[in-house]
């Protein structure tokens, strides 16, 4: 697994919504399902619009303005303002075949997008397969796009959590 943070810029702004469903202290963006903490962002607040950062801190959530660092305290049904980042088609295949390079295989024949969208926004993601040849199986690497800009890339033969073999007497070796 790979993250690349701020990888790229933002194309705009969107304006989207602060849910609460379950009033559980869940706190999240409803278009994306990300939860705010951690990342820039503007708030509605008292008709104008704040710019700040939201940290997680106790017992609530605490968006701190720049410039003069007021504390804000964020709501369910608040408005907020995040950065607009899209990849397109052309970003997808490239960022594909760079970390499957990197991963130490070598690309024959085209990668594709075999996910659903081909094109990702903030929130998404998206599987491209980069194809090897010679009758092995392509390689699909998953790419997530966060409302931070970060680009998460993870393949399909990335093993994370494997437990070691065991010797005759049921011993870890």
């Amino acid at each position: 697994m790979k993250l690349l943070r701020g990888a790229i810029l933002a194309s705009g702004r969107r304006i989207v919504h602060l849910v609460d469903p379950e009033d559980l202290d869940l706190l999240h963006f409803e278009e994306t399902g990300e939860m705010p903490e951690g990342l820039d962002f503007a708030i509605l607040w008292n008709g104008v619009w704040r710019e700040g950062r939201c940290y997680e801190s106790y017992p609530y959530r605490t968006f701190v303005t720049y410039g003069d660092a007021q504390r804000l305290p964020l709501r369910a049904g608040m408005f907020a303002r995040l950065p607009h980042f899209t990849l397109g088609p052309d970003r997808l295949l490239e960022l594909a075949n760079v970390y499957a390079c990197e991963l130490g295989y070598t690309r024959i024949q085209e990668c594709t997008i075999v996910g659903e969208e081909t094109t990702i926004e903030a929130g998404e993601y998206t599987n491209v397969a980069v194809h090897l040849g010679n009758g092995k199986p392509p390689v699909v690497i998953t790419i997530k796009l966060f409302s931070s800009g970060d680009i998460r890339l993870l393949a399909n033969t990335e093993v994370f959590l494997k437990t070691p073999p065991l010797d005759s007497e049921g011993a870890v070796w």
